[in-house]
């Protein structure tokens, strides 16, 4: 009887270890296939262009193609939402952009999803905002700006990318820490907003210092103040809203993210790879480049910063009812 079980028990031992070999092998095998990055946002805007890079960097490493498929509308929300209801198998990722997945459905409650039907992997960069004008325009200070604002409510368009994404909350502090009204014009994406302003068809323009850099480079717009607590090394010479007076501090991070339930084999492939990538010189110059501040946060860490943001997001939403 003693001789049965001992052999009952190897032959457990035996099926456990060839379980764990096999599982193992599995998961190094991934990707296997190609895998599909969804964009939530139109081509050619900053996080597009993060999205891309990185793909090209992951195909590098993984020996499979990383598609980039854009699913714009909505500030976000109908690509993600097709994200919330894709297969979890980690042939299916996604950006994910804050406050902006975030805000979708905390200020709408038709809004499908929330943040814990998503698996975060890790977070790439944090960009602050910045408000902009055209390099024709009569202001050359922030202080002028809002001189005018005040003098002349409602006078000023300023455009944003979506209502409760990070443009448009940057926006209404402007509006609350100045004391001004300005009248918002959307736009759903990068592109359309960046011609508008470059053509006159609006004064101003809350967006992100990586999409600002280049137009400021080329001599095309001016930025105003930046919304970091510090002054940006890409940009020494323009102050931030805390330095002109006023307690404006605003950023987009942008991560990877997939649907709730991929293989946590998956996941951490996916994230040791990025984190190698983050350490790789050349793409820390890419980043340099795109004047992208990187902000690697990666796993639960991730999770964590989302749901602290998360927070915060329910406060603030809150005090505007």
């Amino acid at each position: 009887m003693l001789k049965k079980l001992k052999t009952f028990l190897l032959v457990i031992l035996v099926i456990l270890i060839t379980c764990s070999v096999y599982f193992n092998i599995h998961a190094s095998n991934y990707p296997e296939k190609n895998v599909e990055i969804t964009v939530t946002f139109s081509a050619g805007g900053s996080t597009d262009t993060m999205m891309r890079v990185i793909a090209v960097e992951l195909e590098k490493r993984l020996d499979k193609r990383f598609l980039i498929v854009n699913k714009p509308g909505a500030g976000g929300e109908i690509g993600w939402t097709t994200i919330y209801a894709a297969k979890a198998d980690g042939y299916t990722i996604c950006n994910m952009n804050t406050p902006s997945i975030l805000t979708k459905y905390i200020t709408r409650p038709t809004c499908k999803f929330v943040l814990e039907d998503f698996t975060p992997i890790a977070n790439i960069v944090t960009d602050p905002g910045v408000l902009t004008v055209s390099i024709n325009s009569p202001f050359k200070t922030l202080e002028e700006y809002i001189n005018y604002a005040k003098e002349n409510p409602g006078a000023l368009t300023c455009s944003h990318e979506g209502i409760w994404g990070d443009d448009h909350i940057a926006l209404k502090a402007i509006e609350r820490e100045a004391g001004v009204k300005l009248t918002e014009v959307q736009f759903d994406g990068d592109a359309p907003a960046r011609v508008a302003l470059l053509g006159g068809h609006i004064a101003s323009r809350c967006g992100n210092a990586s999409e600002a850099a280049p137009m400021v480079e080329a001599g095309k717009v001016r930025v105003l103040a930046v919304m970091s607590e510090e002054r940006l090394p890409s940009m020494p010479d323009v102050p931030t809203f805390i330095e002109e007076g006023y307690n404006i501090v605003s950023s987009s991070s942008r991560g990877i993210g997939a649907p709730k339930g991929i293989p946590e084999e998956a996941r951490n492939i996916l994230i040791d790879t990025l984190r190698e990538i983050v350490n790789d010189p050349e793409f820390l110059q890419k980043m340099k480049e795109l004047k992208m501040n990187l902000n690697f946060i990666a796993g639960e860490e991730y999770y964590k910063f989302l749901k602290s943001m998360e927070e915060n997001i329910l406060i603030s939403f809150e005090k505007t009812l």
